[in-house]
């Protein structure tokens, strides 16, 4: 998948604007505050229908306008494909690919698949289980293609259990716990199996990081195994009444992840915790180049802070033999010459434009 043109009208700070970027690396360069941040957002957008940085989606658009745009040109292989994504303030976002509406943001992930590395990717580490599971459940989406039928189906189920939990009506819960269970054993099947996929890339490319730590990975299915998910459920009962929420399940899935049985987060510095997290969100692009043969493209917001600039190279390298597109913001235009020499590049400015107060 190849960002081809993007073009984006009343966007945070750009009025109007017109990108087409590289089909390999891509630097987006300027001062601080000049919005290299932003576009990124909007070709996060593209790929995902939201925000990277706020839930209240309205502040994306320009503060004295009502509506914003952002339209993409995605090419794969030979055929093309247009992304459009219409916010206003009063109505509901608009999402279409080649001028048809979508009812869900999920035919956007599957046409433009992104991963983003930035100063909030740490959660993956230091932030609670969920920022895990939406990891896991990314690759999920793209090599389990039943994967997002079932995850709905089990999130409507917990919904409609804790609303019984709620109500203390035990007969409705211990039906939803039969239906939970149904879908419990198919997601364990389909996380583990993604799980033996994902787990000797990510070995691959964390020694080439960080050579001298044993890291583990662990794929934990959201209860003890040592004990099956209907017993845990009733034995649950009473805490889960008490706090009308399900404790055990797929939903409360995670992954482990230790430095000779020491949680990383406890153990590494900064700077291995962000080649840690490189690791992770890279080998989820190249498994899906290798058992999907779809290309990810990479969004790199300030990558360089708090590495060095050999530990930074490390990364770029690697990057380099993906062939995917790639995107990176920096205050440094030298990282241009220095980093990616083996691919051919382009540069964008952005000082230029002046935020929007």
């Amino acid at each position: 998948m190849t960002l081809r043109q993007l073009k984006i009208f009343q966007f945070r700070n750009f009025n109007e604007l017109t990108y087409r970027p590289h089909p390999y690396i891509n630097f987006i360069v300027g001062p601080n505050g000049s919005g290299k941040t932003n576009l990124l957002e909007a070709i996060y957008h593209l790929g995902t229908g939201k925000s990277f940085r706020t839930t209240l989606t309205t502040r994306i658009i320009q503060s004295d306008k009502e509506a914003c745009q952002i339209h993409g040109l995605i090419e794969k292989g030979k055929f093309s494909f247009n992304i459009s994504i219409q916010r206003e303030r009063t109505r509901p976002t608009q999402l279409q690919l080649n001028q048809l509406v979508l009812p869900h943001a999920a035919e956007l992930i599957s046409a433009f698949p992104l991963r983003l590395m930035n100063p909030d990717s740490f959660n993956l580490l230091i932030g609670g289980p969920k920022y895990r599971r939406q990891l896991l459940n990314w690759g999920m989406f793209h090599v389990e293609h039943t994967f997002l039928t079932l995850w709905r189906s089990t999130k409507r189920i917990i919904k409609q259990r804790n609303l019984a939990l709620k109500k203390n009506d035990k007969a409705h819960v211990n039906a939803w716990n039969q239906q939970l269970i149904l879908c419990a054993d198919q997601l364990v099947i389909n996380y583990r199996h993604y799980f033996q996929l994902f787990e000797p890339v990510f070995q691959e490319i964390v020694k080439r990081f960080l050579p001298q730590m044993e890291i583990s990975l662990k794929y934990y299915p959201g209860w003890d195994t040592g004990k099956t998910l209907m017993s845990l459920l009733e034995e649950n009962y009473l805490k889960d009444q008490r706090h009308n929420r399900t404790h055990a399940g797929p939903h409360r899935a995670d992954l482990r992840i230790r430095v000779k049985g020491i949680p990383a987060k406890d153990i590494l510095s900064r700077g291995q915790q962000k080649l840690l997290i490189c690791a992770l969100l890279l080998s989820q692009g190249i498994l899906l180049k290798k058992d999907q043969n779809l290309s990810c493209a990479y969004l790199l917001d300030d990558l360089a802070s708090e590495l060095d600039e050999n530990n930074f190279k490390r990364i770029c390298e690697l990057l380099e033999t993906t062939n995917a597109q790639i995107f990176v913001t920096s205050v440094d235009e030298t990282l241009k010459k220095r980093l990616f020499k083996e691919k051919p590049s382009g540069l964008f400015h952005v000082e230029q434009f002046e935020p929007t107060v």
